[in-house]
C-alpha cells in the first residue's frame, strides 16, 4: 500500500510490514520520530494488588488498560495457571526486565517501559482477579493489567507515521 502522507512511497499493507536498514545512526528517536513521545508517568497512589515480598526497590504502579491501540506490554510469558505476583516479577527480573505486568490471572509480560499509548485504568478496583497461585493477590483482569516496575516507570505514544528526517535509509520491501 502507498502511505497517506506520500503515494510515492510505500507504507506496508494488511498484517504487513514494509522493512528499512539503515546506517548506524547517533540520532535520538523524538516525539513524531515514529515511536511517539515518551513521558514518564507518576505511580498511581491508590489501588493496591496485595502482593506480599516483592523483590527490593519493586513497586504496584497500578491498574492499567489493555489492548486499546495495542498491547501495552510485549515479551509475554506462557500462560502459568499457578502464577503470583512474585513469580511474574522474578520471572521479568531474571530475563533482564525492568517492567512486569500481569493480565487474566494467568498471563506475565515483561518489558522495559508501557507502550501504545498506555493509560491507567480509571477505576483501579478493575484489577480484580485473584491470582491463581495466592488468591490474596490481584492478577489484572479482562484487558487491565496490574503492573510492577522498578525505577521509573516510562510511557511511549502510540506510533505516528514516519513523514520524514530519514536520510541514509533504504527501502528494502515488504516483509511477512
Amino acid at each position: 500500500m502507498t502511505c497517506d502522507g506520500n503515494a510515492l512511497e510505500y507504507c506496508g499493507g494488511p498484517n504487513r510490514l514494509d522493512l528499512y536498514k539503515g546506517a548506524a545512526s547517533t540520532a535520538t528517536t523524538t516525539a513524531g520520530g515514529g515511536g511517539g513521545p515518551t513521558t514518564t508517568v507518576p505511580v498511581s497512589a491508590t489501588g493496591s494488588d496485595g502482593a506480599t515480598g516483592l523483590p527490593a526497590n519493586w513497586k504496584y504502579d497500578g491498574c492499567w488498560v489493555d489492548n486499546v491501540n495495542g498491547r501495552i506490554m510485549g515479551n509475554e510469558q506462557p500462560d502459568n495457571q499457578a502464577l503470583t505476583v512474585e513469580s511474574c516479577v522474578n520471572t521479568c527480573i531474571g530475563l533482564g526486565f525492568t517492567v512486569a505486568g500481569i493480565e487474566y490471572g494467568v498471563q506475565c509480560f515483561c518489558d522495559i517501559e508501557i507502550t501504545n499509548g498506555g493509560a491507567l485504568a480509571t477505576n483501579q478496583a478493575d484489577c480484580n482477579l485473584p491470582c491463581p497461585g495466592n488468591a490474596a493477590e490481584m492478577c489484572g483482569a479482562g484487558n487491565r493489567m496490574s503492573v510492577f516496575n522498578t525505577g521509573t516507570l516510562q510511557k511511549v505514544g502510540i506510533p505516528v507515521e514516519q513523514t520524514g528526517g530519514i536520510q541514509g535509509w533504504t527501502y528494502k520491501g515488504c516483509r511477512t
